[in-house]
């Protein structure tokens, strides 16, 4: 009962933080947004697009076609500079590079070049096999484009039947799903005390997945009805989508 009771206040405060960070980043996600579409070219409003469509006045026989009116759209304006940026970004080649610290002075001895080595080999290898490379520049394109961009370095479990994990760099491709702690002062965001990454992901890969808790217990969120689901998302609408 009471591990039971403690993940239900874990959730609880999950929750919680969860709309506090979705409700401080709404409007700039909104912004974000509305650059994207920009950006790609759908760069006039909807009641102007409508406004501008092609429409007949009157009816029956003194019926008089409009004819629609252009939407001009200059996309090479908005691409051009931003592809000057990603341009700087790519020829800067960016990567991990380890420094020896003299943290303890005299209680230990210096750390040998060839460890030094070692461990560039390992951090190389790491970007390496998770394709850093494309993770960065997939950031830095969606902050040039929409002012913010993230890619996080992660761990999980290791191929094959074992616990060891591994490191590696994950894209986040829709930066709107990384929420962060509206209190963090930081501009890397070190200081925040919780961060939420989301996806969205089919309906049987969830069910594959998650649709066992531990020890054999269903999830009660597969069995749920569409009643039940939509009751859940009006209670909780950023929590269940």
């Amino acid at each position: 009962m009471a591990k039971s009771k403690d993940k239900n206040k874990l959730l609880k405060l999950a929750r919680d933080r969860y709309r506090q960070a979705d409700e401080a980043d709404k409007n700039q996600r909104d912004r974000e947004r509305d650059d994207l579409r920009f950006y790609a070219g759908d760069q006039w409003p909807d009641d102007i697009r409508t406004a501008r469509a092609g429409m007949t006045l009157g009816s029956g026989s003194n019926s008089i076609p409009v004819p629609a009116r252009p939407c001009i759209t200059i996309v090479g304006k908005v691409r051009k500079p931003v592809r000057q940026v990603l341009n700087q970004e790519r020829s800067a080649d960016m990567g991990i590079e380890i420094v020896a610290a003299d943290d303890f002075g005299e209680i230990v001895e210096p750390i040998d070049k060839e460890e030094i080595e070692l461990r560039e080999g390992l951090v190389r290898r790491i970007q390496r096999e998770s394709q850093a490379a494309d993770a960065r520049t997939w950031a830095f394109s969606r902050a040039a484009i929409a002012g913010r961009g993230y890619y996080g370095i992660l761990t999980r479990y290791a191929p094959g039947k074992t616990r060891d994990q591994e490191i590696f760099v994950r894209r986040f491709y829709d930066q709107s799903s990384v929420l962060g702690d509206p209190a963090r002062q930081q501009p890397d965001g070190s200081d925040a005390e919780f961060w939420f990454i989301g996806s969205n992901v089919p309906w049987k890969r969830y069910v594959a997945e998650y649709g066992t808790r531990a020890k054999g217990q269903e999830n009660s969120v597969v069995s749920c009805t569409d009643g039940e689901w939509l009751a859940m998302g009006e209670a909780q609408p950023t929590w269940f989508n």
